[in-house]
């Protein structure tokens, strides 16, 4: 169905279709205790042990297929082609919908890892460290990400439930495609804080013809100062250099480095 045809067709009267609203919430504590976070890869090899396939022996000259097939018996067919093609399209689906809300734990290269990707909750894996504001300690919980629509109703389209450090702003597009699908309703104009104001983000919504009304991440709040990474040093004069070619005049000499030199 195009978006056209979403547009005209009947709404269901508490759906105001003209705008949707995105937030999200870390109130939502999990029936587990920080007592039982343990390292990440003991529980997986553990798993990985506790589900490891037990081959049984099977009567002399009786082929793998069939010993195979007669293991597992009829309640668990072998899976064919189709299944296979079936299985590596859904693998490849990136989406955070289909991962119902799962952080992904592949790492690429020496990037920062987060708590969460070293360590979990034995009795609820899917939970990560969170701290409230105001809070002295931490507990573990979710993240739950909502879209709401923004008629007199305020009816919730939407609800994606993930880990705490699934930010506000990687499931937005998800979470609009899916309700706008879902429901119908092909929103005028989209509202979220800054959390979710990504280039990403804003773009994709412009381009499908909804207007993004998300400040962009950081906008407004730039520093008033160059930050000192972004000086460049000249070992031959010993001084350093500003972005805007200005050089940085220092205010006192190092004595004793002097002498050293």
């Amino acid at each position: 169905m195009s978006r056209r045809s979403w547009r005209g067709a009947p709404r269901p009267g508490w759906c105001g279709a003209r705008s949707f609203y995105f937030d999200a919430t870390k109130k939502v504590e999990a029936n587990a205790s920080l007592e039982s976070i343990t390292p990440r890869f003991a529980v997986e090899q553990h798993l990985q042990d506790l589900f490891e396939e037990d081959p049984q022996e099977a009567p002399e000259g009786t082929s793998p297929e069939a010993a195979s097939a007669a293991a597992v018996g009829e309640l668990y067919p072998l899976p064919t082609s189709e299944d296979a093609e079936l299985i590596s399209a859904n693998a490849a689906r990136r989406d955070w919908i289909s991962k119902t809300g799962h952080q992904d734990r592949e790492v690429k290269g020496n990037f920062y890892r987060r708590n969460a990707d070293l360590f979990l909750s034995k009795t609820d894996p899917d939970a990560s460290p969170m701290k409230r504001k105001g809070a002295d300690h931490s507990h573990l919980g979710y993240q739950v990400h909502c879209v709401v629509d923004g008629g007199k109703a305020r009816v919730i389209l939407g609800v994606l439930v993930a880990p705490f450090e699934v930010t506000e702003n990687k499931p937005m597009l998800d979470l609009l495609w899916r309700a706008a699908f879902r429901w119908k309703c092909w929103p005028h104009r989209v509202s979220g804080d800054s959390a979710y104001g990504t280039v990403e983000n804003v773009a994709a919504i412009e381009r499908a013809g909804v207007r993004a009304y998300v400040a962009l991440t950081g906008a407004g709040q730039g520093r008033p100062f160059f930050g000192k990474d972004e000086f460049a040093y000249d070992p031959k004069r010993d001084l350093y250099t500003c972005p805007a070619d200005e050089i940085l005049v220092p205010r006192m000499r190092n004595v004793a480095r002097s002498l050293i030199g």
